[in-house]
């Protein structure tokens, strides 16, 4: 895909090629204290290393369905009860829709849909493009929602897994400006969720309503949801002006 003649490149390798070039799965798993590579690796549960296109035509339907029908809340999803109260009011097509996705009982859709209840957010969009010529970068936005406490809209990034690795790194440390940090799974994560923060704010016509962006992390004992930190922040113009000069 190219802007205005700019090759436009994938989120993933860009930032792995700019940052932690040398981060892989099984170089991860090392004894720092030791510097010795454990022998196996860390077993991935299953189910839980991909939210999957599942996971993602659920909450497409989710937020058509409360767009359609303002009526509807979150929790129509999670209780029949709820739901039931709505059916008169959505067409026959829709209703069997908005069933299905409440026995389907999948466990990821329920931890989110619980987790947007509890903050108050709605979710409004998934899987919103956006790019950035001068960052030669496009990516997707996983979920968009309102937040009513801060009164703004947030881009989410969702991940699942990772259990037992999520801070295992390699030996090394990422590229400028992160050279102080480690390369593990968790620190990838805060950099793809902080880039796609940008992008999106960029993309909106009204950037002053954008807030900030959040990471969700899917396991199988609930959600985490670890708070991007402030050198990421700090370093943000750094960063940026990294991946402008990244050769193609």
């Amino acid at each position: 895909m190219k802007v205005n003649g700019i090759q436009l490149h994938g989120i993933h390798p860009r930032l792995k090629k700019a940052f932690y070039p040398k981060y892989e799965f099984k170089e991860a798993n090392i004894d720092h204290a030791k510097h010795k590579t454990t022998t196996g690796g860390y077993k991935r549960v299953k189910g839980s290393m991909r939210l999957g296109r599942g996971f993602d035509t659920a909450v497409g339907q989710v937020v058509r369905l409360l767009r359609k029908y303002p009526s509807l809340s979150v929790g129509c999803f999670l209780e029949a009860r709820r739901l039931e109260r709505h059916e008169s009011k959505l067409t026959a097509a829709d209703y069997r829709t908005a069933t299905r996705l409440l026995y389907r009982r999948n466990p990821y859709l329920r931890m989110l849909l619980a987790l947007l209840i509890e903050k108050k957010m709605l979710p409004i969009a998934t899987q919103v493009p956006v790019k950035h010529g001068g960052l030669k970068l496009k990516t997707w936005v996983d979920l968009v929602v309102y937040d009513t406490k801060k009164n703004k809209v947030r881009p989410i990034e969702l991940k699942a897994g990772y259990e037992g690795y999520l801070e295992k790194s390699t030996r090394y440390p990422m590229n400028y400006p992160f050279q102080d940090k480690p390369d593990y799974p968790l620190n990838q994560h805060f950099l793809q969720t902080a880039t796609t923060g940008e992008l999106y704010t960029y993309n909106h016509p009204a950037p002053e309503i954008v807030g900030a962006p959040m990471l969700l992390i899917f396991q199988t004992a609930g959600i985490k949801e670890p708070v991007i930190p402030k050198w990421i922040k700090q370093r943000m113009p750094q960063m940026l002006d990294v991946l402008k000069n990244l050769p193609d």
